[in-house]
């Protein structure tokens, strides 16, 4: 497991020299950032907000609770399936909005968190965010210790709708690898979700057709060895009822619509069929354990 990237004590003065610079005090929303620690944008209240990496500032936050994050990761609960904020979300207003709040009421989170020695929590609640329907949310505001750097900023809900089950732990579901194909004699698409294991390698394909006039839908389960290498297709359809967004009949002449739809997958409730995934594998397992134990 790779180290994380967070701000070091000489990288933290750095940012609040930044900070400090003349340009926050002239009303400048952001600015253009050159390296990953360099400021972002100040909030009215001062905090400030860093562009960041993936373990750290506003590219962590976009990462992990952007609702449209291609990003996916391993493990239980909210580790493995961070709540998202709105579809609508507007970062450069909702964050700063968000996180000013929060650090406005002064509550201490007195969690556990993993870096307690780096960071200090706080959480609170809001209305202000785009997409907001007036129902009070909670936040959670994660600052560097003993300053007001914004390490993250995150809903303890989903903002809009719930979040999809989580049923395998030993893999995650690859949403930028997603893809649809289809060719000008065909009425149909023919749609992949690849899953990979924590080696990296894709494990499993949930493979979907889709017929262009009437949206029926078939799925199958292609699976591969440990490494990636197809080694069979189970080919009884498996239940389908995920496929809910009408598909536009051509996607040349509505990219934008086609493109949504990929999104929905990368967000969808597949729990079913990833219990034939978790179902397969146990299979597996048991097999190999056998066969390992009669040689």
């Amino acid at each position: 497991m790779r180290d994380k990237i967070y701000l070091t004590p000489e990288l933290i003065k750095e940012v609040l020299h930044q900070a400090g610079e003349i340009e926050w005090k002239m009303g400048v929303l952001a600015k253009f950032t050159k390296h990953w620690y360099d400021v972002l944008t100040v909030s009215p209240l001062g905090l400030i907000h860093i562009h960041g990496n993936q373990d750290t500032g506003w590219k962590h936050i976009m990462d992990r609770h952007g609702y449209f994050s291609n990003k996916s990761y391993f493990g239980d609960g909210a580790v493995g399936n961070p709540n998202k904020f709105t579809s609508s979300s507007i970062p450069i207003h909702d964050y700063r909005d968000i996180a000013d709040e929060i650090f406005l009421q002064q509550q201490k989170d007195s969690r556990p968190h993993p870096d307690d020695q780096l960071f200090e929590k706080y959480k609170g609640t809001s209305t202000n965010y785009t997409g907001s329907t007036g129902k009070v949310q909670e936040f959670q505001l994660v600052l560097y210790k003993n300053t007001k750097i914004v390490h993250s900023l995150y809903p303890s809900k989903n903002l809009e709708g719930k979040s999809p089950k989580r049923v395998l732990k030993e893999f995650i579901r690859v949403k930028d690898k997603i893809t649809a194909s289809t060719r000008p004699c065909d009425d149909y698409f023919i749609i992949h979700i690849p899953y990979k294991n924590t080696r990296g390698f894709i494990r499993y394909v949930i493979i979907f057709k889709v017929d262009k006039e009437t949206q029926a839908t078939i799925g199958y389960l292609q699976v591969n060895d440990q490494y990636g290498v197809p080694a069979f297709t189970i080919y009884q359809p498996l239940c389908n009822p995920v496929i809910k967004t009408v598909l536009p009949t051509n996607m040349i002449e509505v990219p934008l619509e086609f493109t949504r739809f990929l999104n929905g997958l990368s967000i969808a409730d597949l729990s079913k069929l990833e219990k034939v995934i978790l179902d397969v594998e146990t299979d597996m397992l048991k097999l190999e354990a056998k066969e390992n134990t009669n040689k």
